[in-house]
């Protein structure tokens, strides 16, 4: 995504992909067994410079995300405010209050702010140094035009995945996207992209699903280790 107004969440993102309606044709995806056909020349990608920096588990974030996780917990229990409509301050009376399963006090909160403020922050970091390997690795292989009907159908998957924080901006996904510095095409054709070099790595390093894991995931981990991400 290019430079434009964004929107936060603060511990998890999902997309959803689209379900074809109407009758069209079969769109081919992309695989292992096909996966060569979109590539000219693909660049090394083990020991990538990732750029990335993890940013350090401070007190000051966590000061910062208990407040901002406390409003929130404010504004949807009322046991929680005061006479006035207030909130209440942030005591052990108020956190009892909520029994929670997870906390009794004011140092248990804390205890389990800080685990997901960490969490957080490991996570950023890693889909960080996944992100900045495979846009190197786009920007540094060659890859041959891409078929208009997978463009269209990849256009679907961006609307879908786009469409809620659109719609929070009183906007048409296409519009939103105008204003953030790119377009529907760009973007499909992007994710086609990414699609691609993560199925390639698959294919070169013979990984699959899992029971566990699907290959997406793997191709992540993988990712990860010949970076020296993990080390950190």
């Amino acid at each position: 995504m290019k430079n434009g107004f964004k929107t936060g969440v603060l511990f998890l993102l999902a997309a959803a992909f689209l379900c074809a309606c109407g009758k069209k044709a079969d769109v081919v995806e992309i695989t292992v067994d096909n996966v060569d056909d979109y590539i000219e020349s693909f660049s090394n990608y083990e020991g990538l410079d990732a750029g990335a920096e993890k940013e350090p588990l401070t007190d000051e974030i966590v000061e910062y995300y208990a407040d901002f996780y406390y409003e929130r917990l404010c504004e949807e229990n009322p046991c929680l405010k005061d006479e006035n409509g207030n909130n209440l301050p942030l005591t052990d009376k108020a956190i009892a209050s909520l029994n929670s399963e997870v906390y009794s006090n004011v140092s248990e909160y804390m205890v389990f702010i800080r685990g997901c403020v960490s969490d957080f922050l490991v996570s950023q970091y890693e889909n960080e140094v996944v992100e900045n390997v495979i846009k190197e690795v786009i920007s540094s292989s060659k890859f041959k035009e891409l078929p208009k009907d997978l463009i269209k159908n990849e256009e679907e998957t961006v609307i879908k995945a786009y469409e809620e924080v659109a719609a929070s901006y009183g906007l048409k996904v296409e519009k939103y996207l105008e204003y953030c510095g790119t377009s529907l095409e760009e973007e499909a054709k992007d994710s086609l992209l990414h699609k691609i070099v993560i199925v390639k790595i698959a294919k070169d390093k013979e990984i699959k699903d899992t029971e566990d894991k699907s290959q997406k995931e793997a191709v992540f981990d993988y990712i990860l280790s010949v970076t020296g991400a993990n080390d950190h």
